[in-house]
């Protein structure tokens, strides 16, 4: 880091990845969410989960998505979960581009009420340039669901080794990914989504975070680097 002289251990919060899988719980919930919100059999879901703040550019996915449902027969759905000061802009973005029958704000949520959002959803998506960790990303593919996230440092590192998400450079290229992501075919897309779910627990499952925290305790111990 610029500016410091000391040694400088960075340990990314672990996630407990058997949270995000699915079990009876999380089935009671999906069906209660597809009842809620009508999700027919052939529609595809995609979310955005975090704040709605300018630097999470949230407005790019929305006229994203716009773009790539125009003159398609089938059926997609933005559901935005979460709030900010730009909820209200966006509500009347979605207005103005005639979209509120597609686009979906489902407000902000305790963090255990998100599980059966991450499992309806066919994608996630992100816009922010501006994230330290990228917990959303880490919990859609723990989720077992493929990621669409613009093509920036704060992923960078995460998707140096491993394909963990397929990213974008502009809102034009959003809507190329997103045409090539749903002409996969279900063997490749699970595939995909394993390579990636298993990557994202080898770097960030809770045991990864405890044994990189034991040999940060151990060096302290020992006072060596």
């Amino acid at each position: 880091y610029k500016g410091m002289d000391k040694y400088i251990n960075v340990i990314p919060t672990g996630v407990d990845e058997s949270f995000f899988l699915e079990d009876e719980i999380s089935e009671q919930n999906i069906k209660r969410l597809t009842t809620k919100y009508n999700i027919k059999e052939d529609e595809k879901i995609i979310l955005y989960v975090g704040r709605l703040s300018k630097e999470k550019n949230v407005d790019m996915i929305i006229k994203g998505f716009a773009k790539f449902i125009e003159g398609k027969k089938e059926k997609y759905r933005l559901f935005i979960l979460g709030t900010g000061s730009e909820l209200e802009a966006l509500k009347t973005m979605v207005k103005q581009i005639e979209e509120e029958d597609h686009v979906e704000f489902i407000g902000a949520l305790e963090h255990d009420k998100v599980k059966p959002y991450y499992l309806i959803a066919d994608l996630c998506v992100h816009a922010s340039t501006n994230e330290t960790q990228n917990m959303t990303l880490i919990e859609s593919v723990l989720s077992h669901r493929m990621m669409l996230t613009i093509d920036d440092e704060s992923v960078a590192m995460e998707n140096e080794d491993e394909k963990i998400c397929f990213t974008y450079t502009s809102e034009d290229d959003f809507v190329k990914q997103m045409e090539m992501i749903f002409s996969l075919g279900e063997k490749e897309q699970k595939l995909i989504k394993e390579q990636a779910y298993q990557a994202v627990k080898e770097h960030y499952g809770v045991e990864t975070f405890y044994e990189k925290t034991m040999e940060v305790y151990e060096r302290a111990k020992r006072k060596s680097w």
